[in-house]
């Protein structure tokens, strides 16, 4: 006799709704399972400004995973500062569904992610939240700044500092960078070609391309100069990603930052 294909009971996410409140963003839904159908697998995929990321590569807490059970009011939270400390404008859109038996049977993996790799020659090595600088050691955020909406400068000290009193990525010795550090990375971009119009791009082009996420064509903000400089009560280094050189700006002034850790 022949067997005919059973079909598996299929959970269905429903009612989905998203928000968010403070420094949380946040998906309501409802599961329906079929009869006799108790709990599924519920995965998540988040899209950021285009870029997509999976449950494994973010803080997300509540009802998502293996044996979620079937109801209302299932919920799950997402601690956006966990994953993008800087924050970031723009759009996100939650898709949130099940995983039937079927699919996991053959080994198909909906959780794939599809964050950039850093080319062989970088002299960056990447992880899911920073890049060490091969030469130096030091580790630079890869989520950087607001991509275009710049801070003062004491905003952007206390995120940095906010990064090392939590251990941000197994480093606790977050600050705003040196002054040279910035202009250092900035050469890599040079010699790599990127000097403005009529070459490969800008230096902020460079780094997007290579695995970093929001470098904008911009001054940043830094700790002090190579000698310690700080400036004065009224006025901090900021150094110009566009050509690494770094000069005098009012405290007050709208700048990108992008944290450095020593690691430990």
């Amino acid at each position: 006799m022949l067997a005919l294909p059973v079909t598996l009971p299929a959970a269905e996410v429903i009612n989905l709704k998203v928000g968010q409140s403070g420094d949380k963003g946040f998906a309501t839904y409802d599961l329906a399972g079929k009869v006799g159908e108790r709990e599924a697998e519920v995965f998540v995929i988040l899209t950021v400004n285009g870029d997509k990321y999976t449950a494994d590569k973010l803080t997300l807490t509540g009802d998502l995973g293996k044996k979620v059970k079937t109801g209302v009011g299932r919920r799950i939270v997402w601690d956006i500062l966990a994953d993008i400390p800087t924050g970031f404008d723009g759009e996100v859109v939650w898709n949130v569904d099940t995983v039937s038996d079927s699919v996991a049977a053959v080994g198909t993996d909906p959780l794939k992610s599809s964050l950039p790799k850093a080319s062989s020659d970088s002299p960056f090595e990447f992880s899911e939240l920073v890049a060490r600088d091969k030469n130096t050691g030091l580790l630079w955020l890869r989520e950087v700044s607001k991509d275009g909406n710049g801070v003062n400068f004491y905003k952007a000290r206390g995120v940095a500092t906010k990064l090392g009193n939590s251990v941000y990525a197994g480093c606790s010795d977050w600050n705003l960078p040196m002054a040279d550090d910035l202009s250092k990375i900035v050469k890599y971009a040079l010699e790599a070609g990127y000097k403005g119009e009529k070459s490969k791009g800008y230096p902020a082009d460079y780094f997007n391309a290579i695995g970093f996420k929001g470098v904008a064509n911009d001054y940043y903000w830094s700790a002090a100069g190579k000698d310690g400089t700080l400036g004065n009560t009224y006025a901090r280094l900021a150094v110009d990603i566009e050509d690494g050189i770094p000069s005098m700006k009012s405290i007050n002034d709208y700048f990108q930052f992008w944290p450095v850790c020593k690691p430990d």
